[in-house]
């Protein structure tokens, strides 16, 4: 039989795919190996381009420079062609050839976002652009290009003859026509309105809780500053889980990062750089990108701090502004708000930095960034977030919000259904759960303090709004209200914490709550679940490995109603919800995961 009709028995070995299938990992997958040209190439209509490695040991960019050598002189070719249909036919149906971009501009970006071929860039502008000292780069290894780096680039040096992906099968039924992205001109109106549009039904997962009108074009004096756009725009392709959007990512990640630069050397619109560090940090928190997702959090908590957002003033009316804000000087002077839409704005980003900051730095094991002391220049005094015309709380004591949260029958803090609020205090009273149940030993004064918290837990689970399993109203997913069940979930999960022991009956009836929550949750629903909830169902899946440990020891103190079927089938279902958020979360993915080696250890699975 010939070999070109031969099956692979194995995969095909690395670096034995031919040159022109190898610059995509897929390609290489379904290259052959056969010489002297492969059957892909074969297929693809490039036989004379199928070239393989002659073994000399060369460098990737060695490698790169070759392709693009062949590319320009493609692209040359196939720019003549062009030319020369041009004159005898007023339209074409390939992409017309287009401007090359400016000297500022990103031409790797370009590329991405044309969703085209290569044929209308000039390639010979990327030798200096993308591949700066190279020679150099070789002769020190330490400062060799990236994986992460050369799969960009792989990503834009495909074939001119690829067929783009289709965009209005991408985004689903909507049957919109996206625009190729020309930077020099910006986003198109078509494409920012998708994406914005994604991002608005998802904010919640991110809490985004900022004034959403200033994205529009009516609120000029209220522009968001360029790398609060790229944020947006990158949680909007995240959020758009396909293919098309997917490879905006990279480009949206590093123009937020260099709009950031600059908003920093310029101290323009700082607050918006707040929330577009937020926003890095949960895109890189849900891709499993604990130590990137920590860093930008921990930058948008000090700059928080020394912008004073922390201690923002309580007002009603712009005539209030100029007094209220007299009274605390930040470390980094910035305008005072113009209106009371904007200091909502502000005391909305703060919430956001906060909550950011503890939930996910107790899912991750992290100490938190944002300081909460008795010193007064790093207390939290700025007032939980409220729904316009809602009444703010005065804090006679002067004890700050959190402080407040504790007292007794919350009588410095009335109960509120506005969601911002519930979630910032949800998350203020689990880090605090978690942290007095990370304490080895309990003192006495522990001990009153997390007599303190757990009845601060049942007083906030006692005011929250119920949980309506089916609500008729909902035509489309959610079909239910995801954001209360991550506050309950957060809830429930820190009262495990604060019982800290299995024996609680507390913790019994917390765990089982949060099964119940689990079990109403329908496929459709998990897309819009906040990422956060994959570490709470995993604390609960480990909680029940400690009830199975104290069963298996035959400890006598009295205990719970646990059975370990009933813990094997529980176990269980935290584990299919996990596969299910997996699809949309990668982070609930590597939980789900870990869970099932850590269960399989104890020979339950």
């Amino acid at each position: 039989m010939p070999s070109a009709q031969r099956k692979n028995a194995s995969a095909l070995q690395r670096g034995t795919a031919c040159l022109c299938c190898s610059v995509n990992d897929h390609r290489s997958q379904k290259c052959d190996g056969t010489r002297p040209v492969c059957r892909q190439c074969i297929k693809m209509n490039r036989a004379d381009e199928c070239e393989f490695d002659d073994k000399k040991q060369k460098s990737r960019t060695q490698k790169l420079r070759e392709k693009l050598a062949m590319l320009e002189k493609k692209v040359r070719e196939l720019e003549a062609d062009t030319h020369g249909e041009s004159s005898t036919s007023g339209s074409s149906s390939g992409s017309s050839p287009q401007e090359c971009a400016s000297p500022d501009a990103d031409p790797i970006a370009d590329a991405l976002l044309a969703g085209d071929g290569l044929g209308a860039y000039d390639l010979a502008s990327l030798d200096g652009l993308v591949f700066p000292g190279l020679d150099e780069l070789e002769a020190h290894p330490d400062l060799a290009i990236s994986n992460q780096a050369i799969d960009l680039v792989n990503s834009v040096l495909t074939d001119p003859l690829r067929q783009p992906h289709n965009p209005t099968n991408a985004i689903g039924s909507d049957n919109l026509s996206l625009s190729a992205w020309d930077q020099d001109h910006g986003l198109p109106d078509a494409n920012r309105e998708v994406l914005l549009n994604i991002f608005i039904a998802h904010r919640h997962q991110c809490w985004f809780d900022g004034d959403i009108s200033r994205f529009n074009h009516a609120s000029p004096d209220r522009e968001p500053h360029p790398a609060l756009w790229n944020a947006v725009y990158l949680l909007g392709c995240h959020y758009a889980q396909s293919p098309y959007f997917a490879e905006w990512e990279p480009v949206f990640f590093s123009h937020t990062l260099r709009e950031i630069t600059v908003a920093l050397d310029s101290s323009d619109r700082l607050v918006d750089v707040v929330q577009a560090s937020c926003l890095l940090a949960v895109y890189l928190y849900a891709n499993a990108r604990a130590l990137e997702g920590y860093c930008h959090s921990f930058s948008a908590a000090r700059l928080a701090v020394g912008l004073g957002l922390h201690q923002l003033p309580a007002h009603e009316g712009p005539g209030l502004l100029d007094d209220t804000l007299g009274e605390h000087v930040a470390p980094i002077p910035i305008p005072p708000p113009r209106d009371t839409e904007e200091h909502r704005d502000r005391v909305a980003a703060f919430w956001q930095v906060f909550m950011v900051d503890r939930c996910w730095s107790v899912a991750n094991g992290l100490p938190v960034a944002l300081p909460d002391g008795e010193s007064d220049q790093i207390r939290i005094t700025t007032p939980w977030p409220r729904a316009p015309g809602e009444e703010c709380p005065v804090d006679w004591l002067g004890s700050g919000p959190i402080n407040a949260l504790m007292v007794d029958h919350g009588s410095f803090d009335p109960p509120t259904v506005y969601m911002p609020a519930l979630r910032a205090k949800a998350a203020a009273l689990y880090e605090r759960a978690a942290r007095l149940s990370s304490r080895p030993q309990l003192s006495e004064s522990s001990w009153m303090e997390s007599q303190v918290v757990g009845s601060a837990l049942q007083r906030f689970i006692s005011i929250l709004p119920p949980l309506a399993s089916y609500e008729p109203w909902r035509t489309h997913p959610p079909y239910l209200d995801v954001e209360l069940l991550v506050v309950h979930s957060i809830a429930h999960v820190a009262s495990i914490h604060a019982g800290k022991d299995v024996f609680a009956m507390q913790s019994f009836l917390s765990s089982n709550s949060v099964m119940a929550l689990i079990r109403q949750l329908s496929d459709a629903d998990y897309e819009f679940l906040d990422p956060v909830i994959s570490s709470c169902w995993c604390a609960v899946a480990r909680f029940y490995m400690r009830v199975l440990g104290a069963m298996q020891a035959m400890i006598t103190t009295p205990m719970p109603p646990y059975t370990m079927e009933g813990i094997h089938t529980e176990t269980t279902v935290i584990i299919h919800a996990l596969q299910a958020l997996g699809k949309f979360i990668p982070l609930a993915g590597e939980h789900c995961k870990r869970i099932k080696e850590e269960w399989a250890a104890i020979a339950l699975l």
